[in-house]
């Protein structure tokens, strides 16, 4: 957020009509930029994940809690297929 902004606003919700089915919409908005961070749709069975959307994108796990990849950079679009550990 920049210093001269008089506002944030952020919001996000979800649903999840099923135990292998989720679907968020979120964002951020302030002076003069609004992202649409937060918002995908997650599809998985008990052997994968399968994310679609506009996320953070987080190193993890570092020596003392994790750390956001980028900082001033808009949420990127995301797809991501992961194996449960």
């Amino acid at each position: 957020m920049p210093v001269d902004s008089d506002y944030e606003l952020s919001a996000i919700g979800y649903v999840q009509p099923t135990d292998y089915f989720l679907v968020s919409a979120g964002g951020i908005a302030y002076k003069g930029r609004a992202e649409p961070t937060g918002s995908m749709a997650s599809l998985g069975t008990n052997w994968a994940q399968l994310d679609l959307g506009y996320r953070d994108h987080w190193f993890s796990p570092m020596t003392d809690s994790s750390s956001a990849a980028h900082s001033a950079r808009n949420s990127r679009t995301a797809r991501t297929l992961r194996k449960p550990a």
